[in-house]
Order: structure tokens, then sequence, then C-alpha cells
């Protein structure tokens, strides 16, 4: 049974003055009834206008939480470029929480409010008909002529409507009809009553939150732009200071060349020591004598090809790492060299940083480590992860030279004992695979491969006295 079906029973059995034709409502409770109409008939106003103020307060409140995490996101930028800034940073990030939280709070906010603003819709249109309906039925079949004039003016919306003007009506409705006569009137005026106050209490928590997002946002702004403000006079370099700045730029730019080279040089040597470790063991089925000798050289091979190949995986580890910080740190120092020619009041220092666009032809563990201890020197309070990074990145580096250094002396290893494979296949009377791969030489294409092959080996000796200078 629907409320409208409840009211209307209680209205028409309940009341002693039920309408019908011979309906002697007063004035009084006419006026009193006509007065919960028109509250009702206000009640859509109402709820939009406090819907309209909630939703404008949360907005304020959802745009300070946007520019509060910027501000953040921005200080994060400004402890990477100054560990000095580590504690109005953090402050800043606490106050940023705090205009979260309030967000959160009226995003459920909102929703509490389209959930009661419906609860009242509901029972706001089932009253309004039902009042409509009673005091037509008054205007019309009420032997008195004022009690009918009362009923048929009764129109338009009051103005303001809240949970006390609605209290107010459900004070007059019990002091002027009879008591359990309007019984479901009363109900649905105490629970919209109820649900507006609800709304009304909404309205003012949102306004308390949107007051502390505000403050809020005004905190980590100043924190922020405080701590910018520092960072603008750090970046007020000196010539020297820009210079190094650039030198050590340089340094991380050409770094991928440097790892390229070693790991070209080193994936060169790994697939050739593959290809003899593949003849060896093709040779080692081959039928022949002294298979015996045979195999012990072919497990040479293979003990040679797996020492080359876990250098190789060192190399590989090395070459992933030292690309991972440079990816890291490079963009932070390129970014650094455009605030230097932003904020550098020196235009020499400012010119300095605006043409630093060369890459290092030359990079190694020395020329990192130099060009570190320059920006240590010209900057005392430098980042320590920066330093330490960079340390490590020269340790690394060096490590990569002698790695692909061992898998060059481990690639000829290989390749001498492939040789000496090869000569226990010829005592054995086995042909071996690389005679029929490569074709047999002459033995004046012999010696002339011989000659090659020392070359090779001479040139090998000079790649690890150039590689050890560097």
């Amino acid at each position: 049974m629907t409320r409208f079906t409840c009211f209307t029973a209680v209205v028409l059995l309940c009341m002693p003055f039920a309408v019908g034709k011979n309906n002697n409502l007063t004035l009084e409770q006419t006026v009193t009834l006509c007065n919960a109409l028109k509250q009702f008939r206000g009640l859509k106003d109402a709820v939009r206008d406090l819907k309209y103020w909630i939703t404008t307060e949360s907005l304020k409140i959802s745009n300070a939480k946007t520019r509060s995490d910027e501000y953040v996101t921005l200080a994060e930028d400004v402890l990477w470029e100054n560990r000095n800034a580590t504690d109005p940073v953090e402050r800043a990030k606490r106050v940023a929480s705090n205009v979260t939280e309030a967000a959160k709070k009226a995003e459920t906010a909102s929703i509490e409010t389209e959930f009661r603003a419906e609860n009242i819709e509901e029972i706001r249109s089932n009253r309004v008909a039902a009042l409509e309906r009673m005091l037509k039925e008054v205007a019309g079949h009420n032997s008195n002529w004022r009690v009918r004039s009362a009923a048929e003016k009764c129109k338009g919306a009051a103005e303001s409507v809240s949970s006390d003007s609605l209290n107010g009506t459900l004070l007059e409705l019990f002091s002027t009809l009879p008591e359990g006569a309007s019984k479901g009137l009363e109900d649905d005026t105490r629970e919209s009553s109820g649900e507006l106050w609800k709304l009304e209490f909404v309205l003012y928590n949102v306004v308390t939150w949107r007051s502390v997002a505000l403050k809020g946002e005004s905190t980590v702004k100043e924190l922020v732009e405080g701590t910018k403000a520092s960072i603008t006079r750090k970046y007020n370099l000196t010539l020297n200071q820009t210079q190094a700045v650039c030198l050590m730029v340089e340094q991380y730019r050409g770094l991928k060349g440097a790892v390229d080279a070693f790991t070209e040089q080193a994936v060169s040597r790994s697939a050739m020591v593959s290809k003899v470790e593949e003849r060896s063991q093709a040779n080692a089925k081959r039928p022949g004598g002294h298979m015996d000798q045979v195999k012990r050289a072919v497990a040479e091979v293979a003990k040679a090809a797996n020492k080359a190949q876990n250098v190789f995986k060192k190399v590989s580890s090395y070459a992933r790492n030292l690309k991972s910080i440079r990816a890291h740190y490079l963009p932070l120092m390129e970014n650094t060299l455009r605030k230097i020619a932003g904020n550098a009041a020196d235009e020499k220092a400012k010119k300095a940083a605006e043409v630093c666009g060369e890459t290092a032809w030359v990079v190694t563990p020395k020329s990192l480590d130099d060009m570190r201890k320059k920006l240590m020197d010209n900057f005392p309070n430098l980042s320590e992860r920066l330093e330490s990074d960079t340390r490590v990145v020269s340790h690394m580096l060096e490590d990569l030279n002698t790695s692909t250094q061992l898998i060059t002396i481990a690639s000829i290893a290989v390749r001498r004992k492939e040789v000496k494979l090869n000569k226990t296949m010829e005592v054995a009377g086995v042909a071996s695979l690389i005679e029929f791969g490569e074709g047999r030489l002459s033995s004046m294409g012999s010696a002339a491969n011989n000659k090659n092959h020392n070359l090779r080996l001479l040139l090998f000796s000079l790649t690890f006295t150039l590689v050890g200078l560097l």
C-alpha cells in the first residue's frame, strides 16, 4: 500500500471532519493544511538549492586537491634537485594528504546527497498530490464559504523551506488537527524534515572541508614555492659551475655509445664462441680413430666456451645496469641545464648552459670519475645519490671494460682449443667440419692464412694494451 493510499484512508476514515458532502473542516484547519501544502511545494526548491551548494563546494574541494597534487609533484622534482629541501617537501606532502582526505569526504557526501534528495522528492511529490486533491474537495464541498475560499486560494509555495520550517508545520498539525487524524501527513512531514536536516548538515560539513582544503592548498603552495625560490637561487650559477655540469652531462650522453661499443664486441665474440662449440660438438660425432683424444679436445673446447659465455652474461648485466642509471639521471641533468639557462644571472653561465649540446666521444671510468670530482669541487652539497651513483657507474664501466677483455681472451682460448681439436682429428684421420665448411686451402693459401692468423693475434694484443690504457 502506498503512502498516498494510507494517507487517504486515514483522512477519509479517521477524521471526524472527513472530506465529503458534509465536510466540516474549520478555517484554521484548512489554513494549516494549506501551509503544509506550501511547505511541501517549496521543498523542491530547497533541495535543489542544497544540492547546488553541496556540488559547488565539493567542486572547489576537488579543484583544490588537483592543484595541491600538482604542487606535490613539483615538490618531488625539487627534492631530486636539492636534498636540503626534504623537510618542507615532507610537510607539503602531509598537508596535501589532508586536502586529499577532504576531497574523499566530499565525494562521499555528494553520493549521500543524491540518495537523500531522491527520498525527499518521492515523499514530496506524493504528499503534494494528496493535499491538492483534499483542498480541491474542500473548496468544492465545505459548507463554510470562508473555508472554501481559503482552500481555493491555496496557491504557490513557501519560500526558504528548511528543516526548522517543516518542524513548525508539524507542530501546527499537532495543535490544529485532532490526534491521529492526520498521522500519514505528520509522518511524511517528520521524515522530510529529518532528511532535509541531514542535507543541511552535509552542506555544513562540505563547507568546513572546503575551508580545510583551500587552506591546505595555500599552505602546500607556500611551502613548495618557498622551496622553489631557494632552488632558483641554487641555479644562479657561475660559469665554472655551469661548465662542470655540462661536462658531466656530456659524459652521460656518451655513456650509451661506450656501453654499446663494449656490448657489440662482446656479442660478436659470444657468437663466434657459440659457432666454434657447435662445430666441435659435430666433429666429436664423426667416425675415426683416436676418438678418446678427440672427445677430450672437444671437452676442452666446451669448457673454454662455457667460461666465455659466463663472462658474456656479466657483460650483459653491466650494460643493462649502466643504461638504467643513465636513463634515470640524464633527463634530470638536462633539466638542470635548462634551469641554469633560465635562472643564472651570469650571462656567460647562461650561454654555456644553452649551448651545452655535445656528446662526449670518449667515456671511460677515468673520465667519469674526473667529472664527478669536478662536480664535487664546484658543488659541495651535490646530491649524495647522484655522487654515489656516478661513482658506481665509473666502477661498473671499469668492470664492463675488464669483462669485455676477458671474453675476448676467452674467445681466443676457444679458437686455440678448436685448432688443437682439428689437429687431433687430423692425426685421427677424420676430416673436420671447419675444413669442409671453409674449403680446403692450398699450401700457399694455408701459409697466407697462418700469416693472417698471426696478424690477428698481434691486433688482439694491441687491443688489450689500448683498452688497458683507457
